[in-house]
């Protein structure tokens, strides 16, 4: 029982918040527009990614995630 009350005042809580326009989650990291089109243009030459990832000063992930928000498969 006490288990179902905790669950209906995190549903009220999370319900309330949407209302008020708040929305839960990590947020977004920022997105640097020329570094995702040089990132672009690099992967496109089939350069290693090590080389490109040194080259413009950004993780693996961020080069994934500028690649998948450009839409490069």
């Amino acid at each position: 029982m006490e288990v179902q009350v905790l669950s209906e005042r995190t549903k009220h809580g999370l319900e309330t918040a949407r209302a008020r326009g708040k929305k839960g989650g990590r947020p977004k990291g920022s997105y640097d527009k020329n570094k995702a089109a040089a990132a672009v243009t690099l992967y496109s030459r089939e350069l290693p990614i090590s080389e490109i990832t040194k080259s413009l000063q950004i993780s693996r992930s961020t080069l994934y995630g500028y690649l998948r928000r450009e839409g490069v498969k």
